[in-house]
Formats: structure tokens, sequence, C-alpha cells
């Protein structure tokens, strides 16, 4: 429809120094209006979890006519777009896990209509249907043999989606106090899945001379 719609937004940063005090920020934007922000700064431990979801219909409807034949419809994206987050703290020690999620559907529709009747083709395709986990954790610990050292665990899980949907026939009635449509699949695909880790890192930085010479 000739113009671009920034569905999901997410941005999120936390600091964990050994002394002091810890801060973490958040900040969410769904369609590009600001639905949550965060900047905390603690002193002790401090966590955080929210659930976040909106829905969105962008469409547009057409009317033309090819000779006496008038023909109308529709197209757009609809779905919905949110984020699950889990934000925690605490001296030394910092864990962010954040989830986005998406599904959005492209759809169209056309066909002859002449008021009370319309007949045409039609059809829906899932543009995206995504699930991103991504999980950093890191802290400052201490092993009995080898001292101190920071934990590293850095992850993403991608589950997807993509350009899977069907293609129909339609007849729709309008009666004087409702309307009723019938419709007939003539083509279904699956389209493009995917489901596994795009990085999963797991780490030990050992802080005493020692243990570095023998890592």
């Amino acid at each position: 429809m000739n113009h671009r719609v920034v569905l999901l937004q997410a941005k999120s940063s936390i600091d964990t120094p050994a002394k002091g005090n810890s801060r973490a920020t958040l900040n969410v934007y769904i369609k590009g209006q600001s639905v949550f922000n965060v900047d905390k700064s603690v002193a002790t431990t401090w966590s955080l979890s929210k659930n976040l979801k909106q829905s969105f219909d962008y469409g547009t409807s057409f009317h033309f006519s090819i000779g006496p034949i008038p023909v109308s419809g529709r197209i757009g994206v609809r779905g919905s777009a949110g984020v699950n987050f889990i934000l925690g703290i605490r001296p030394a020690h910092a864990t962010a896990h954040i989830i986005p999620q998406i599904d959005a559907k492209v759809y169209a529709q056309a066909g002859v209509d002449i008021g009370v009747a319309s007949a045409g083709a039609g059809g829906q395709l899932t543009l995206l249907k995504d699930t991103l986990d991504l999980g950093a954790e890191v802290g400052l610990d201490f092993d009995s043999q080898k001292g101190p050292y920071i934990s590293q665990h850095l992850y993403l899980r991608n589950k997807l989606e993509m350009l899977s949907g069907n293609f129909y026939l339609y007849a729709r009635v309008n009666y004087l106090i409702g309307s009723h449509e019938w419709r007939m699949n003539i083509w279904n695909w699956t389209g493009y899945r995917f489901d596994g880790y795009l990085f999963n890192i797991n780490n030990r930085v050992y802080l005493t001379p020692q243990s570095i010479a023998t890592r």
C-alpha cells in the first residue's frame, strides 16, 4: 500500500557493577507508539517480567469497473505483535530474557459486486510468523580451585514460518439483516519453516593469572 509500518521495536540494557547501584532500561514500541518504559536503578536484587501484545489491521478497499461489470475488493495486512521479557539484576549479575513475537498475514480479495451478491477469488499469505527467544546472562562468580571468573551465556533461538497460505473462491449474499459467505479452497501451501538456535554460547573467563595460563 506504498507505506512502511514498524510493527514492533524493543531495546534493553543492563549494567551491574561489582560495587554500586545496578541499572536496567527497557523501551518497547508497537506500531511506533511507546507502550512500556523502564529505567530502574537499585542497590540490591530486582526483577521484572511482563507480557505486551497488540493486534493490527491495515487495509484498503478498492472499486472499479471492467466495462459494465462492477468489481470490488480489499487488500491489507493484519495480525498481532508483542514482546515478553524478564529482567533481573543483583550485585555483579545480570539477566535479560526478551521474546519478541509477530504474526502478520497479507490478504487480498476481489470479485464482481452487484450489491446484493458478489463472487470472486481471494487469498491469504502468512507474511511472517516469528518468535525470537533472546537471552543474555552474565555474572561474577567464584570457583574454589581456580578463583573468580566471569560467566557468560548468550543465546538466540528462532521459530519462524513464512509464506504459507491458501487461495480460494467465494460467493456472498447480502440480506436485509446480514450476509452469508461461502468459500472453497483451491490451493494450500506450507511455505518455509525453521525452528532452532542461531547461536548458543556458554563461556567462563577466569580472572586469576594461574587459571588464565592453564585454560
